[in-house]
């Protein structure tokens, strides 16, 4: 699966993509989509059935050159991203071949191995995308559901025809029905935000400056939490802010890109 044309989502680039398989005469070309030079990655490693951990520094960087050059032949202005992301798999490869004795005294400089900081950013990428499906199936399920709008009129009782009774016993149904009280009633809460009109909240709030997430939906019930989520995707797909995270499970910041309202 490789790319053709190109958007923004968390600050990578997305694209729109070609399933090139190979064919005896070349190779058959299948239009699809995929985001990005991760998502590109993440889709070598399922093809051919390899887990995330297993992963081979010499053979995903070689596979994921070869797919560049014939992506290359598709989109000659190719997506910066996936250009600085071909550099920095030819990094990490030429930090593992190094001699033993110069690795280990690169890794004491950076503290990090070349292996482990791939591993590390696939699984962070590909963890933030199955979220993203979650919150996007629970957010567009909660629009199937309709609130009742408070103050409806109770629906009438019809009180049926009884036989006489005794004073006595018309006094001790009253008293029993007296202790039983009143059945508590329950009012559904309304349709929060609807994720256009969150999107334009977002605007106007990120147009004073930069603001964290956390800040963002201070207060907030889950189900405008999980809109305020995707309203943030939609801004970052449309390339109007930039969403930033300096370690894994840290503040997320958002802010507006500069050449936005320009």
């Amino acid at each position: 699966m490789f790319p053709i044309s190109c958007s923004t989502v968390f600050g990578v680039r997305a694209v729109k993509a070609f399933n090139l398989q190979p064919a005896a005469s070349g190779f058959q070309v299948q239009q699809a989509a995929f985001e990005g030079p991760f998502e590109l990655l993440i889709h070598l490693l399922e093809r051919d059935k390899l887990d995330i951990k297993d992963i081979v520094l010499s053979d995903i960087t070689q596979k994921y050159m070869e797919s560049l050059k014939v992506l290359q032949q598709f989109d000659p202005d190719l997506a910066s991203d996936f250009i600085y992301t071909a550099a920095w798999l030819l990094e990490l490869k030429s930090r593992s071949l190094l001699p033993r004795v110069e690795r280990e005294q690169l890794a004491l400089q950076q503290q990090d191995d070349p292996r482990e900081e791939l591993i590390v950013r696939l699984m962070e990428y590909k963890r933030f995308k199955e979220l993203a499906v979650v919150l996007e199936a629970k957010a567009s399920g909660g629009y199937r559901v309709h609130a009742r709008p408070p103050g409806m009129p109770d629906v009438a009782v019809i009180v049926p025809q009884l036989a006489p009774h005794s004073l006595d016993n018309l006094f001790s149904a009253y008293n029993r029905a007296l202790t039983k009280g009143k059945k508590e009633v329950r009012e559904l809460p309304a349709r929060g935000m609807p994720v256009a009109e969150r999107i334009e909240a977002l605007r106007a709030q990120l147009a004073h400056g930069p603001a964290h997430y956390a800040e963002l939906t201070k207060g907030m019930a889950v189900k405008d939490r999980i809109v305020t989520f995707l309203a943030m995707l939609e801004l970052v797909r449309m390339g109007e802010i930039v969403v930033s995270q300096q370690k894994l499970f840290g503040p997320i910041l958002l802010e507006m890109k500069r050449d936005a309202n320009g």
